[in-house]
């Protein structure tokens, strides 16, 4: 995808958003904080208008005068706090321009990865318009009157004509597909960066769980040995009146 077309449906900006935690949370609210942002990660917001595909610089804002406050509604549990983050966002619009690598081949329609995550596809209808026909023999798309073929693995520009979201998830469909003959290196560097990322914030969650649940242990641990002791202590300031009750006597 060309530079002037990642400009185009990636953004970059601040947001907020809310972020509910519950009591055992309070005793580190950054922390639990940046681990609960990772739930937006590669899913569509609303309230971000788009999909979320990294950030930074994740901050709660000042409540009432007070830095980092959080607020509760009536008896619930959950402490709420507004959250600030400079996001990029992938926030593609009907007409959109996009880049893709096709993935699958069908009479039906083409499949298309763009950034090697996001499902998109171009139906037959469309391709015909476009000058296409399928080959029942080889499961390929071919131009009339030219050596252009569409299968998998083939660079391709569409421009975008639905925008679909469920849970979450965001599919594309498009329309005035295109064989790319240049493939623009960006595209590719963008979905290694966006897959190391996740991969890097999945891995610090996974040991901040750890974590936790060895601080856990280690205080299960501790408490069990303090009764332990605690108990010993008894037994023996027990032992020790009993023993001083038979010298009296």
């Amino acid at each position: 995808m060309a530079s002037d077309d990642i400009d185009s449906v990636l953004v970059h900006k601040k947001v907020n958003v809310v972020i509910s935690l519950l009591p055992h949370a309070l005793k580190n609210v950054q922390l639990h904080v940046e681990n609960s942002m990772r739930q937006y990660l590669m899913k569509y917001s609303d309230g971000m208008d788009g999909v979320l595909m990294a950030y930074e610089n994740v901050r709660t804002l000042k409540k009432d005068h007070a830095k980092g406050t959080g607020w509760i509604l009536n008896e619930l549990p959950y402490i709420h706090y507004d959250v600030a983050l400079d996001a990029c966002l992938f926030c593609p619009k009907v007409g959109s321009k996009m880049v893709g690598t096709v993935n699958e081949c069908f009479a039906s329609h083409v499949g298309i990865l763009v950034f090697g995550y996001f499902n998109a596809m171009v139906a037959a209808e469309d391709l015909r318009s476009s000058g296409y026909n399928f080959n029942l023999d080889t499961s390929q798309w071919v131009a009339e009157g030219s050596e252009n073929v569409i299968e998998p693995n083939i660079p391709v520009e569409f421009i975008v004509k639905q925008i679909h979201e469920c849970n979450g998830i965001m599919s594309l469909e498009g329309t005035d597909l295109t064989i790319r003959l240049l493939v623009d290196e960006a595209m590719p560097a963008l979905a290694v960066e966006t897959a190391a990322t996740i991969k890097k914030e999945a891995q610090q969650e996974v040991n901040v769980e750890n974590d936790d649940i060895e601080d856990d242990i280690e205080d299960d641990i501790g408490d069990g040995q303090s009764e332990d002791r605690q108990d010993q202590d008894a037994e023996d300031s027990e032992a020790q009146g009993m023993s001083d009750d038979d010298d009296e006597e």
